[in-house]
């Protein structure tokens, strides 16, 4: 509805939030490599540091910055799944 009445409030909404994503993936990559790698080779910010000053950190992507969505992060446990991790990791 917001693209329809603001596209430049809408626009701007979207910028944040791929500036949120890339700050949740700099901060998680101690606990999700893996997926924090992903994500910000995603959205083609891969030198990204450790946030000195968030306001500035999360204006860093600007209007017109490119990138690609990625494959599914964490795929879904099945119950299959999770009865054989269970037995591999039980310790007995």
């Amino acid at each position: 509805a917001k693209f329809k009445s603001d596209p430049e409030e809408a626009a701007a909404s979207v910028r944040f939030a791929l500036n949120l994503i890339r700050f949740y993936a700099v901060i998680s990559q101690p606990f999700i490599p893996d997926a924090s790698a992903t994500l910000l080779k995603a959205l083609k910010a891969e030198d990204s540091a450790w946030p000195e000053d968030i306001d500035d950190f999360l204006n860093e992507l600007q209007p017109g910055h490119a990138f690609t969505v990625p494959d599914v992060l964490f795929a879904k446990i099945t119950d299959e799944d999770r009865a054989a991790l269970e037995a591999r990791f039980s310790g007995q």
